[in-house]
């Protein structure tokens, strides 16, 4: 005996169903929602590469490829960062992408936006999140314009002037979360804060470097404000320079501390052009130049040091000699105590 008329119709139609549709909502609309791939294929770039690019060997790789993109499901302007920098990233490692420029932009845009309302606010809560922001933010501000480390063209037309920027964003990172610095060094990235316990210590020996010693000599004729301004920053460059050069595990983001530790007179004083003051620069690009693999800063140094000495009266040039052949990996031992000298017509 066969199943009632209505139960064979009933058990044809659900057989003649593909069995994917059992799951579909009757109650929704069959419309596929689209799927922003190019932010998938951003968040997978962030996770697998360019996480690794801001790290050395003595942190925790997957505590900062996982924890902080978690963090950034919680706090959005973060995750809006890390896209961003990420964007750059893809964009450095292949610039025929020419649209994830502007995509690193709009997300940049969206992370400053949804950031705003927290900076005046800083808590325990959220003081992590707005570390990382204000980090990415400086590293944003120096792979903008040097994403692509072929071309020339992409290069601001006052690299000075936009190295004084980069100074002031790194130095926000610490003004902004500064009272939350004892929870920062406590927490999940306390590990990032070690390495500067290396550089705490004094300067370096200054007679290392050429015409370091004839320049800190210059520097006793200088009114005090002014010298004090000049012996720290050039301190402090001998301290990273000590430990950035011999160690090699050394964390790139001490690129980024150095910055902070200057005074603002400093700044002031870039920001006019002062002889001094853009001789130091000229050799805290030395220091980038350390670490090829921070590619967010990779183009800098040599567009600084050509702005550097284009800004420089040649009475100065022999102060900037060192740190010129340094950036462009000369074998200074072929030289021995005599470092390839700048050509003044070729300046001009």
């Amino acid at each position: 005996m066969g199943p009632p008329p209505s139960s064979a119709s009933s058990s044809r139609q659900t057989a003649s169903r593909p069995p994917s549709q059992e799951l579909a909502s009757p109650t929704r609309p069959h419309v596929a929602e689209p799927l922003h791939l190019l932010d998938l294929e951003l968040l997978h770039n962030y996770s697998f590469d360019t996480y690794a690019t801001f790290l050395g060997k003595g942190l925790d790789h997957d505590v900062f490829r996982t924890k902080l993109v978690q963090l950034g499901f919680k706090h959005t302007y973060v995750l809006h960062a890390l896209l961003a920098i990420s964007a750059l990233h893809m964009h450095y490692k292949d610039a025929t992408r020419t649209s994830l420029p502007t995509i690193a932009a709009e997300h940049f845009d969206s992370a400053l936006h949804l950031a705003q309302s927290t900076m005046d606010h800083v808590t325990e809560e959220n003081a992590i999140a707005m570390f990382f922001f204000s980090s990415t933010t400086a590293v944003y501000a120096l792979a903008k314009d040097y994403s692509d480390p072929h071309s020339r063209l992409t290069a601001a037309p006052d690299p000075v002037h936009d190295f004084v920027l980069y100074f002031n964003l790194t130095r926000g990172v610490h003004t902004i979360v500064r009272h939350h610095w004892p929870f920062l060094e406590h927490s999940w990235i306390g590990p990032l804060f070690k390495d500067q316990a290396s550089v705490a210590s004094p300067a370096g020996p200054a007679s290392d470097y050429p015409r370091v010693l004839e320049l800190q000599e210059l520097l006793q004729a200088c009114e005090e404000d002014l010298r004090e301004t000049y012996t720290h920053a050039l301190n402090r460059w001998l301290a990273y320079m000590a430990v950035l050069e011999t160690t090699a595990e050394a964390e790139i983001h001490l690129l980024l501390v150095w910055p902070i530790e200057v005074d603002a007179e400093y700044l002031t004083l870039l920001s006019c052009r002062d002889p001094f003051a853009l001789i130091i620069l000229a050799h805290y690009a030395v220091l980038i130049s350390l670490r090829p693999n921070a590619w967010w800063a990779a183009g800098w140094p040599v567009k600084i040091l050509d702005a550097i000495i284009r800004s420089l009266d040649p009475e100065w040039y022999r102060f900037v000699e060192w740190p010129r052949a340094k950036i462009h990996h000369h074998d200074l031992s072929l030289f021995g105590d005599q470092v390839p000298s700048i050509d003044v017509e070729m300046v001009n």
